[in-house]
């Protein structure tokens, strides 16, 4: 598997799901993106950053993205990783390595409310190709 694959990117995928669901208007929406870097598109991560910060500014409720850095390399692609986390103050980005991950997930899902997570949070998943 190449992870270079570009064929189904998962993130612009993510936030068109989020825009078209009704419950999204009500509740604060997440996006985890789980990252390696070499299938990072930085002028297309630069148009949904601006895309969810309109969304942000019109809405009552935030989209909110969680990017967890798998052993990323490259210097600016984790620059740009930080960049996009800054869409709302419930984003973040942070360095994960197969060590940590089951940590970092425990972590997000303790910020996220813990066992309280209900199906309606499971509304949609996709996932890109890695």
């Amino acid at each position: 598997l190449s992870t270079s694959e570009r064929a189904f990117p998962a993130f612009p995928i993510a936030v068109q799901m989020i825009v078209d669901a009704a419950a999204s208007t009500d509740n604060e929406s997440y996006i985890l993106l789980l990252t390696d870097g070499f299938s990072w598109d930085s002028e297309a991560y630069a148009s949904i950053k601006w895309q969810i910060e309109r969304l942000n500014r019109e809405r009552n409720t935030a989209i909110n993205v969680i990017i967890l850095g798998l052993d990323v390399e490259d210097d600016e692609i984790i620059e740009e990783c930080k960049i996009m986390s800054t869409v709302s103050k419930g984003s973040l980005y942070t360095d994960v390595t197969l060590e940590t991950i089951d940590e970092t997930f425990n972590t997000i899902v303790g910020l996220l409310g813990g066992n309280h997570l209900d199906n309606c949070c499971m509304q949609g998943l996709t996932m890109e190709k890695f």
